[in-house]
């Protein structure tokens, strides 16, 4: 069950009269429950039922957690009614029950008394309805029935929710087979297409094929004779009347050759470009070496210069002397 269906079902059955309250201290809309009861309580008393630990009442929330299949079953039937008959079945009339106004301390002291020290429990029954329920559906059914008064079937999920899951899931699987058959025109559509393609390239194949005689005389074709003439006419007749096969076959031929060209065209101005990227990339790499020459010359002779200025002004005034011309 995904967390929408049972976010639905538990909204739903938070709607009646018995769980519109918590069910230790009644304030309203409760929105954690007690699994192990089959009670929905408020914020406040959720938390004091964690202090009792899980072995004794388990919290889950309505909208945060998810439920197991069969938790979700129990909501269904039970309700705070149903369970407080048997926890409270002894409460003394007109006995003060916890508000919004009561204190942390009377809070775990209630809920303590409540469900540790079951002071006020159905001494009539041997489990409360939660674990009745599990151990025995009809047995529970019956203790519901005369605890209404009525032999009717309670607490079950409301019309509405079951419609909103049925057509929930209606819609599903008309998205489902929509998809399925997009799938299946899509893939007969491309079985077609491969199948004018193959039919195209072995036609133009068998249109391309000529004689070597054909391409020796291409250039200068001789004058056909009469017959010739005729036959060729005919022929020619016979494309017409084929129109579309005919317009196929020279348009397939043209798109054929232009296609070659285009390849051809595409593959040498990869080569220019790349042949221009190597020139420029060369040229970078000689400035930057000659760059670095430089600045090595000139770190050569700042050194020389501080290890020894007056040779390094001698040296230098030699190399002037002999760059004068004579």
């Amino acid at each position: 069950m995904d967390m929408n269906t049972q976010t639905k079902i538990l909204e739903a059955v938070l709607t009646k009269p018995e769980n519109k309250t918590c069910a230790d201290c009644n304030m309203k809309n409760p929105k954690w429950a007690s699994i192990t009861f089959g009670t929905f309580v408020c914020l406040r008393c959720s938390g004091m039922h964690r202090q009792l630990q899980v072995h004794i009442t388990k919290i889950k929330s309505v909208n945060l957690d998810k439920w197991q299949p069969e938790v979700v079953e129990l909501y269904k039937y039970i309700n705070n009614y149903i369970a407080n008959s048997y926890w409270e079945q002894r409460l003394p009339q007109g006995y003060n029950k916890l508000t919004i106004d009561s204190s942390p301390s009377e809070v775990e002291s209630f809920i303590k008394d409540k469900y540790v020290n079951k002071r006020w429990v159905n001494t009539a029954m041997s489990e409360d309805p939660a674990k009745l329920y599990y151990r025995s559906r009809d047995e529970f059914e019956q203790y519901a029935r005369r605890l209404y008064g009525s032999e009717e079937t309670i607490a079950t999920v409301n019309k509405d929710d079951k419609n909103q899951s049925t057509d929930a899931q209606k819609k599903q699987n008309v998205q489902i087979k929509t998809q399925q058959n997009q799938n299946q025109n899509q893939n007969s559509s491309d079985r077609k297409d491969q199948q004018a393609i193959n039919q195209m390239s072995h036609h133009s194949q068998s249109n391309t094929q000529l004689d070597i005689g054909d391409l020796i005389n291409l250039d200068a074709p001789s004058k056909p004779s009469h017959s010739q003439s005729n036959q060729n006419i005919l022929n020619f007749s016979n494309q017409m009347n084929q129109p579309q096969q005919f317009i196929q076959s020279n348009n397939f031929n043209q798109m054929n050759q232009a296609g070659i060209i285009i390849k051809w065209v595409t593959i040498i101005s990869q080569y220019v470009f790349w042949i221009e990227y190597e020139s420029v990339t060369l040229k970078n790499n000689m400035n930057l070496l000659i760059q670095q020459q430089m600045m090595k010359n000139q770190m050569q002779q700042q050194y020389q210069f501080q290890q020894n200025p007056q040779q390094y002004s001698f040296n230098q005034g030699n190399m002037m002397m002999m760059n004068i011309p004579k």
